[in-house]
């Protein structure tokens, strides 16, 4: 074994051990990925179940009437380690869900700066200032 194959063994497996599913709730729109993982064979499926172990969820499919267990996020390490991982497929958010977030994020960001930007001083802030 070479010294670079340990160290690409060891990353992987601390890769592996801390890495945390995103949130999701049930009833949630994800896109499906079937075990090919491939973009043009993604299609819609519905969070029916959170599995125990907060590493997967059972995903149904209406387009094709599957219901998918143990399935991993998209970005899930396994999937990319080793190939039995792969063969419920993954999930992750659809596109409109990710463009949702941003858009609240977005928004999140503007407020804040609007409130700067309107923020009156309190009558402590204008004495302490005059008394400088």
């Amino acid at each position: 074994m070479t010294a670079a194959f340990i160290t690409e063994a060891v990353d992987s497996q601390e890769s592996v051990q801390s890495w945390k599913m995103p949130e999701i709730r049930q009833g949630t729109c994800v896109t499906y990925y079937d075990s090919t993982l491939a973009e043009q064979r993604k299609v819609v499926g519905y969070v029916v179940k959170l599995n125990k172990t907060g590493r997967t969820v059972t995903v149904h499919v209406p387009s094709t009437g599957q219901v998918m267990e143990q399935v991993r996020h998209f970005n899930d390490p396994k999937l990319k380690i080793a190939p039995e991982f792969r063969e419920n497929g993954a999930w992750d958010y659809t596109d409109d869900w990710k463009q949702t977030q941003q858009r609240i994020a977005d928004l999140e960001q503007t407020v804040h700066r609007l409130n700067e930007m309107l923020q009156v001083p309190t009558a402590r802030q204008t004495r302490a200032k005059t008394a400088e």
